[in-house]
């Protein structure tokens, strides 16, 4: 099912959502690229660094799905 903006009751602006998400991601960013400058990380460090940046991806791609292709189900399938 593909997200109308038309008929929804419930339509999340881009200028609302924009100055919170890109904040968000640039800080995550720099959070890996300073742990990444630890020379040798530390072995504890890399299954939660994994998860890390599984979740950055996710939360990047969120924003061309949503308001990109317009696909609400799709967005949300993707956080799960």
């Amino acid at each position: 099912m593909v997200f109308d903006p038309e008929t929804s009751l419930v339509q999340p602006s881009e200028l609302a959502l924009r100055p919170c998400l890109d904040p968000s991601l640039y800080l995550m960013g720099i959070a890996l690229y300073r742990i990444w400058q630890l020379a040798p990380i530390p072995s504890g460090w890399v299954l939660g660094l994994t998860f890390f940046f599984i979740q950055l991806v996710l939360n990047a791609l969120w924003s061309p799905l949503f308001f990109g292709l317009h696909d609400l189900w799709l967005a949300f399938a993707e956080y799960f």
